[in-house]
């Protein structure tokens, strides 16, 4: 799977979570920890960001790898 389907597969799982009603920091967590390699790390930083207060578009937007 290239990173672009990576990428699509992330929102589609995020999007699943926040409909099932979990809060950003929750269906980060659950997203990552089916991840593995550059994506995990970039959505462990991520949630990092969120949980001291950025908002996830900030935070998101901060690592090149999302």
């Amino acid at each position: 799977m290239n990173e672009v389907q990576r990428l699509a597969v992330f929102c589609h799982k995020m999007t699943n979570a926040l409909n099932a009603g979990f809060d950003i920091q929750r269906a980060l967590l659950v997203t990552m920890e089916n991840e593995t390699g550059s994506l995990a790390h970039a959505i462990e930083r991520t949630l990092k960001r969120v949980e001291t207060g950025m908002n996830l578009n900030v935070a998101m937007r901060t690592d090149e790898a999302i």
